[in-house]
């Protein structure tokens, strides 16, 4: 019974392939945030050492 729930389920998921060069865009993109976390993070604490909270 569960399994034919499940089958039923994945036959709605709309799957798309994806290209070498679109995954390196989001590989470079990934990269990219992970680098700008850090000065995202401390910009966030000196806003909220002020009181803002928005």
């Amino acid at each position: 019974m569960q399994r034919k729930k499940i089958q039923e389920a994945m036959a709605h998921v709309y799957f798309q392939k994806m290209t070498p060069n679109g995954y390196h865009e989001i590989e470079k993109e990934i990269a990219k945030l992970q680098a700008q976390r850090p000065a995202k993070i401390s910009q966030l604490k000196a806003a909220r050492a002020l009181g803002d909270l928005s």
